[in-house]
């Protein structure tokens, strides 16, 4: 027989396989970040847009049948969405276990996704500074008028000037 509890555990570990396929693509990306792939990058960023909103649907499906076990339970004080809470309701002792080791699981691999996560942000930072320090560098000072200008209209030419306003 099927349990709010039960469907609950089910759903943990569809977001816990989830989570471990999403820790997986954002590790693949790593590379293709160093590489500049961004044909790689394009098709990782698609996969992770689908898997997220799968991801969400199952938080959403997790949230409503742990808000009817409290309602069910007359838990009015104990906050729903929080699993480490509905952990602590819990009377089953096979279901607190894998509730409990559920929970971990879950806790690790989005710490892990975090970490990564936010060291391929860093990267991508990194490129783009790159990128904006190599325009300077093309234009010069970028404040400078970069409009054209006739070469008639144009005073003397002056050291703002960046590669591609010169003529050789």
């Amino acid at each position: 027989m099927t349990t709010p509890v039960s469907e609950i555990i089910d759903i943990l570990k569809q977001q816990a396989d989830l989570y471990d396929t999403m820790l997986g693509l954002e590790k693949e990306k790593t590379p293709a970040i160093i590489r500049n792939d961004m044909n790689e990058l394009n098709a990782i960023t698609a996969k992770e847009r689908k898997w997220t909103i799968e991801a969400q649907r199952l938080e959403q499906e997790r949230l409503r049948l742990t808000a009817g076990i409290v309602v069910q339970n007359g838990l009015s004080r104990v906050r729903a969405g929080v699993l480490s809470n509905l952990i602590k309701v819990v009377t089953d002792a096979k279901e607190k276990q894998e509730l409990t080791e559920l929970h971990h699981r879950l806790r690790e691999t989005l710490q892990e996704l975090k970490l990564v996560n936010e060291n391929n942000k860093q990267m991508m930072e990194m490129s783009l500074d790159f990128i904006r320090f190599s325009l300077d560098l093309l234009v010069e000072d970028p404040n400078e008028n970069v409009v054209y200008q006739h070469p008639l209209n144009r005073t003397a030419p002056g050291p703002g000037m960046g590669i591609f306003n010169k003529r050789y």
